[in-house]
C-alpha cells in the first residue's frame, strides 16, 4: 500500500471574544501536511507568519518581535512548527484517549504529537528551504519511527 500525501490548509482567523468562554484568539495560515497509509497516518503542522491584517496590531503588542526580523531560535522568518505528530485507529500507549479525527476513516482516533520535535528538527527552516520533498521524506522517517517499520535517523 502506498502513502497518501494530504496537504491541508487553515486560513488566518480572528475569533477573539469579549465573553472569555468564547474567546478563541487569534490565529495565523496553517499548512497541515500529512502522510496517511491505512488506518495510520503522521504530521506536520506549520504556522505561518501571515495573520489578518485586522490582528496585526494586537499581535505587534503581544509579540514585540512579530515582523521585525528578531525571531526567538526556532523560529524561521516567522513560521513555527507546532507540531510532529501520528493519528492511529488503535492506542500507543496505556490510558491514551481516543478523540475526534478528521484523518481517518473512523471518525476517531488515538493522536498525540510534539511541538518540541519540530522546533528540535527546525522543520519549519527546512520546509522553507527545501519544499514539500524534504517534509515527505521526513515525515517518512517519522512514520517508520513511529510505527516501527524502519529506523528514524
Amino acid at each position: 500500500m502506498k502513502f497518501e500525501k494530504i496537504i491541508k490548509t487553515s486560513a488566518p482567523y480572528d475569533k477573539r471574544h469579549k465573553n472569555p468562554s468564547k474567546n478563541y484568539g487569534i490565529g495565523s495560515l496553517s499548512i497541515w501536511f500529512i502522510l496517511k497509509k491505512g488506518e495510520k497516518a503522521v504530521q506536520v503542522l506549520l504556522s505561518t507568519n501571515c495573520y489578518l491584517n485586522s490582528t496585526i496590531k494586537e499581535y505587534k503588542t503581544l509579540h514585540p518581535d512579530f515582523l521585525t526580523g528578531e525571531y526567538s531560535e526556532g523560529d524561521y522568518e516567522g513560521w513555527t512548527c507546532y507540531d510532529v505528530g501520528y493519528h492511529n485507529n488503535t492506542p500507543q500507549f496505556k490510558g491514551q484517549e481516543s478523540m475526534e479525527c478528521n484523518i481517518l476513516k473512523k471518525g476517531k482516533c488515538y493522536y498525540d504529537g510534539s511541538s518540541l520535535r519540530g522546533k528540535n528538527d527546525k522543520v519549519a527552516e527546512n520546509y522553507i528551504k527545501h519544499g514539500d520533498n524534504w517534509v515527505r521524506s521526513y515525515l517518512e522517517k517519522v512514520w517508520n519511527g513511529m510505527f516501527n517499520e524502519g529506523e528514524e535517523e
